[in-house]
């Protein structure tokens, strides 16, 4: 991972980056042991918004986020892209 990236973890935070800022996404790293409808609807967003979705084993995501609730999916995502708040939301 650069400097120019960071990581959000779980399905919540990368569904909602994938509807609202999916060009910010750089890659998204999925358990390859889940196959599950929550995983398959989370890589038909990422297909749709031509994100690239990689497939890596358990012991990767764990090295990748040690400590961290991933739920399996672990997203790289641009760290130059600005940041929404409370009120940009609500001015929406």
């Amino acid at each position: 991972m650069s400097q120019n990236s960071r990581l959000i973890f779980g399905f919540h935070s990368t569904l909602a980056k994938l509807r609202h800022d999916p060009g910010a996404i750089r890659e998204i790293y999925v358990d390859a042991g889940r196959h599950d409808a929550r995983l398959r609807d989370l890589v038909r967003h990422a297909e749709f918004a031509a994100v690239r979705v990689l497939p890596v084993d358990s012991p990767r995501l764990q090295a990748m986020a040690p400590g961290a609730r991933h739920q399996g999916v672990i997203a790289t995502v641009d760290a130059t892209q600005r940041h929404v708040t409370l009120d940009d939301v609500l001015d929406t």
